[in-house]
């Protein structure tokens, strides 16, 4: 177990104390990956969040349809 885990666990800290952190965390890297441009948006999706191409077409025509 990591040094920081450990004293997580005795400081009484559970998974669920680390939720808004974690979701803090995810919101400035959403943040830069978008102020990058499209290049680095594109390579998020693919390698991060594990989208295919066609995944990413359908998420873009469905956002084009609902406007």
């Amino acid at each position: 177990m990591s040094e920081l885990k450990t004293k997580l666990w005795e400081m009484g800290v559970t998974t669920e104390d680390l939720d808004s952190i974690v979701e803090e965390g995810a919101s400035r890297l959403v943040s830069r990956v978008n102020n990058e441009g499209m290049a680095e948006q594109l390579r998020f999706l693919e390698e991060q969040v594990c989208m295919s191409e066609n995944d990413i077409l359908a998420a873009v025509q469905s956002d084009i349809d609902n406007i």
